[in-house]
């Protein structure tokens, strides 16, 4: 294949070119691209964020997650673009083999995009979100206590937080981008809840999928549902009597939560 592309001393020198500086230059810059520690850069300008602007950015955490994680990295990888353009232009001026000003510029933007799209590859990877890790900014930020080691509860019970509460009682939280996800914890009893003393199974969602009906099942057996105070899917079903009372608005949770977690309210009644 390459005896095709390359047809004269200068397919040669393009190619010592790529093989020597464009490749391995391209692969330092993607190795320094942020990847392992893009939550902790979320959870960063989460907090931030919450700073700024107080309880009534509470809401927009979840939803917004992809975004802190995107917009922190891309400042990075800009930064590291920048630097790979006059690394590259550097090198290839440097070379052994001296190349044509126009065969330069045509390996540099081919560089770029070159580093551009494989970037463009590791984003997509790392985007995706963690609910649960935005759920414990917000926890964070409330000061509400967290068990730091959450535990299988019983065989079909599973938590991915636990809030401490008083007398030995707890709240477990459950985070899942769609409900399909845990459907296990439908057969959950409200008097196996009362056994473990579990006050409630508090539910937070990326995506939330779930019918007025499932909303009602769920809730008879002890579950609450913090959605996002704008979102379709909160208006709908506090604006029907029989759901109303298992969903709460994220902005009432520095008010409802606690009581949740203390007992002195069971299900939404105002808020």
């Amino acid at each position: 294949n390459l005896q095709r592309l390359i047809s004269d001393a200068d397919g040669l020198k393009v190619l010592h070119t790529i093989c020597s500086i464009c490749a391995p230059i391209i692969n330092s810059a993607l190795a320094a691209i942020p990847f392992s520690d893009q939550q902790a850069i979320a959870k960063a300008q989460a907090l931030k964020t919450l700073s700024l602007h107080g309880d009534t950015a509470i809401s927009g955490i979840i939803s917004d997650w992809d975004n802190f994680t995107y917009l922190a990295c891309m400042a990075q990888e800009n930064d590291i673009a920048s630097e790979l353009i006059s690394r590259i232009s550097f090198q290839i001026k440097q070379s052994k083999f001296t190349l044509k000003l126009d065969i330069q510029k045509h390996l540099i933007a081919a560089t770029m995009q070159e580093f551009e799209r494989r970037a463009g590859q590791k984003r997509k990877s790392r985007a995706g979100g963690n609910l649960q890790d935005s759920v414990e900014v917000i926890l964070e930020y409330l000061n509400v206590k967290l068990d730091p080691n959450p535990h299988l509860i019983t065989g079909t019970l599973e938590a991915d937080l636990v809030i401490k509460g008083k007398n030995g009682h707890s709240c477990i939280v459950s985070c899942k981008r769609t409900g399909r996800e845990r459907v296990k914890q439908v057969s959950v009893e409200p008097a196996e809840l009362q056994k473990l003393r579990i006050r409630k199974i508090i539910w937070f969602f990326t995506k939330f999928d779930q019918s007025a009906d499932r909303v009602v099942d769920l809730g008879l057996r002890g579950a609450v549902f913090y959605l996002s105070d704008n979102s379709p899917e909160y208006k709908e079903l506090s604006n029907q009597s029989r759901t109303s009372k298992y969903v709460f608005p994220l902005s009432s949770i520095r008010k409802s939560l606690p009581k949740l977690v203390n007992g002195s309210i069971s299900e939404n009644d105002g808020y």
